[in-house]
């Protein structure tokens, strides 16, 4: 018992040792973020706070290739929205980037429009790269900015600055947002005033401005993970924002701008050309354009479906105590508590993210249900495997105490073949016993007596299955063989008679090395008759006896209890069913006990095949 519970305990470890470490490498982290997506990016209603202005394909018709524009045509855009400071938008920000002079009076009339109120965000790019950071204690292996592209100096004088380009995770879905990042801390800007030089995104410079019109905390802290990235909480697929409202059309003054009165417009590619468009966690079948992308960080921002995931190590623990768990039931050997717990843990814990992520925490949801189907698998499996070696042991020990085709009759008609009853069949009875035992085991040691008995009932069995009978049982010193039951036999009765005969020659052996051994000798008398006997189990519903019982089994036993030793008595209905295939000599007629009338009875002097 101590064993086995070293065992189980030694399995646990291995098992939540094995995956937790799995977990922790992301083996199958994209199978899991696809999961993770479908169940929780679920969508809501905008709020109507935000609009966008498309350069959309028909701005290009009308406008012409996008390559040709100038910068007029935004700063127009910005001019038109700002007419009137009573009806202006709170917020307007233009996901395109202006970096580097182009034409001087298109450069000078993009910033001076973008001065007019102060309510205009402009993009900014920069890139990531992973390297080694300097620290105050050295290097770090951490991300560093390698690029930094802010507009040109007149018009980032006159607005906010915001980076604009997205962060895919490692499958290319957009699923996370940086709000700010050092830009001094990597090669890019040498900080020479001490201050770090952070870097805010366009969507966090939006939400600032939109705040401070609408009283809203400006100082917003999002949830990050330990690179800075917050988890977004997308609003829409794709087009969720669009209200078709072209660029060319707001120049053209085919738009009211009353309806932007106090929102968030945001003026950006829309076109497929402008090659402007990513893959997204709520929709991976669709691309979304980056503009509409920045709408749902804005929007999750402002309605506060902001994300806490919780961090690796912690979810870490959690699968590995629900592991122990798992492991720890599947581990009692029963496949109903395995199925039962599986299934239970797997249902609760899902119930259990999707009501978390309700509230703002996320928990990788796909790990511990397939944790919990793996571990069912490999419990269903174990099962079965311990069931077939249960069965396959149990089979063989089985066979130690009831003929072999008796227990292969049992296996291949099943549990409910074995009920009480009864068939009357053709078949062979065999009886052997050992004469003198009696008075030789009262002159031996107990040990010794096992041990010639044993040998004895090695020999007769050996040729009882030689011929292919069934051991029927051993009664003390007597065997008991049936040829011909439980299964049909073909040419049963001669097959008894040749495991009689077999018994008889073989015994002298035996007799020769028992006399050397114990200075005692044994020899055998054996009885053989055949007709109908009634075949199967005998007993009651608690305790039943697989046996022959019948005439035929009587006679057969008296016929071995007149036996002389070294001698097989046969009945005439064995010397009919043989003929000519036997030599006999008969011994005449012989009273039996039980028998009315006396039988002729023959002693097998040898077999002529």
């Amino acid at each position: 018992m101590k064993k086995g519970k070293i065992k189980k305990t030694i399995t646990i470890l291995i098992t939540t040792v094995i995956l937790t470490i799995n977990y922790l490498i992301s083996v199958f982290e994209p199978f899991s973020e696809r999961i993770n997506d479908k169940l929780y990016q679920s969508g809501s209603l905008p709020s109507g706070k935000i609009s966008i202005i498309e350069i959309d394909e028909h701005s290009l018709d009308e406008l012409g290739p996008y390559n040709t524009w100038t910068r007029d045509n935004v700063a127009e855009a910005i001019e038109i929205l700002n007419t009137n400071p009573d009806s202006s938008p709170a917020v307007i920000g233009v996901d395109v980037l202006y970096v580097g002079n182009s034409n001087a009076d298109s450069d000078a009339h993009l910033a001076e429009a973008a001065g007019l109120l102060d309510n205009v965000v402009m993009g900014s790019y920069l890139n990531m790269d992973t390297s080694l950071v300097k620290t105050g204690d050295g290097f770090v292996l951490g991300q560093a900015v390698s690029l930094y592209e802010e507009p040109y100096d007149e018009l980032k004088e006159k607005c906010a600055v915001g980076y604009v380009n997205g962060f895919a995770d490692s499958d290319g879905v957009i699923r996370h947002a940086l709000q700010t990042t050092e830009i001094s801390k990597g090669n890019y800007m040498k900080n020479t005033s001490g201050e770090p030089v952070i870097a805010s995104s366009f969507a966090n410079e939006i939400y600032k401005k939109y705040a401070n019109f609408a009283g809203y905390n400006t100082d917003l802290k999002l949830p990050v993970n330990k690179d800075g990235f917050w988890y977004v909480d997308y609003t829409g697929k794709p087009g969720t924002y669009s209200s078709s409202f072209s660029l060319s059309d707001l120049i053209q003054g085919e738009i009211p701008v009353e309806y932007f009165t106090g929102g968030i417009v945001l003026i950006g590619p829309y076109a497929e050309g402008l090659m402007d468009s990513y893959t997204t966690a709520i929709d991976k079948s669709r691309p979304m354009y980056g503009v509409e992308v920045h709408a749902n960080m804005i929007e999750a921002m402002l309605s506060g479906r902001v994300k806490n995931e919780v961090p690796r190590q912690i979810q870490a623990i959690i699968i590995a105590l629900i592991t122990i768990l798992l492991v720890s039931l599947c581990n009692r050997g029963k496949l109903k508590t395995a199925l039962i717990g599986c299934i239970v843990t797997a249902v609760s814990y899902s119930a259990l993210c999707i009501v978390l992520y309700k509230v703002g925490q996320v928990l990788d949801l796909v790990y511990v249900p397939l944790y919990s189907l793996i571990m069912l698998v490999v419990s269903i499996a174990v099962y079965y495997v311990n069931a077939i070696l249960e069965k396959r042991k149990v089979e063989q020990t089985f066979r130690r105490y009831v003929a072999p085709e008796v227990v292969d009759e049992i296996t291949r008609a099943g549990i409910d073949s074995i009920k009480l009853g009864g068939d009357t069949v053709d078949c062979a009875i065999l009886f052997v016993d050992i004469r003198g035992f009696t008075t030789m085991s009262e002159s031996l040691e107990p040990e010794q007596v096992v041990s010639i008995l044993n040998r004895y009932l090695e020999l007769t069995s050996g040729s009882i299955f030689k011929y292919g009978g069934t051991l029927d049982k051993f009664i003390g010193d007597a065997t008991m063989a049936i040829f011909g039951a439980p299964l049909p036999m073909e040419d049963y009765v001669y097959k008894a008679v040749c495991a009689a005969w077999d018994m008889v020659q073989s015994a002298r052996e035996l007799s020769e090395e028992l006399f050397k051994e114990f200075g005692k000798s044994v020899s055998f008398g054996v009885g053989v008759h055949c007709g109908k006997a009634v075949v199967g189990n005998i007993g009651t519903s608690r305790r039943m006896d697989f046996t022959a019982i019948g005439d035929t089994v009587n006679t057969a036993a008296r016929l071995e209890s007149n036996a002389p030793k070294d001698t097989v008595y046969i009945s005439d209905a064995v010397v009919k069913a043989l003929g000519d295939r036997i030599e006999t000599e008969s011994v005449g007629n012989l009273p039996l006990k039980g028998k009315k009338e006396p039988l002729e009875v023959f002693i097998l002097k040898a077999i002529c095949d």
